[in-house]
């Protein structure tokens, strides 16, 4: 999976936490459906709060190197809001593509 459908999903669960009110850090940020590693996923919130993209969310390391990460509820910022908008409809746009390509020979 690309790290930009990464983004999009962390984002998304994100946003419809933020409206149900129950962000669940672990069961919001599922390493099995995002299929990453627990590193990864803290360097993506942490590009991502550094972005402007969340607000929420904290993010330190110890002198160890061992990430630390505060919540107090996530929530997207409006570049997030932007940057899901852009991506829903680019991705809208590149399925119907895919599938016209299959009903279509030499497309």
């Amino acid at each position: 999976m690309s790290n930009l459908t990464t983004i999009y999903q962390i984002l998304k669960a994100i946003d419809v936490s933020y409206e149900n009110n129950d962000f669940d850090y672990e069961k919001t940020l599922d390493l099995s459906k995002l299929r990453i590693s627990e590193q990864r996923l803290e360097l993506l919130l942490e590009n991502l709060v550094a972005d402007g993209y969340i607000n929420g969310i904290s993010i330190q390391r110890d002198s160890n190197g061992m990430v630390v990460v505060f919540t107090d509820h996530p929530r997207l910022t409006t570049q997030g809001v932007i940057y899901l908008e852009e991506n829903s409809f680019t991705k809208k746009i590149f399925n119907l593509l895919k599938e016209a390509k299959e009903w279509i020979p030499g497309f």
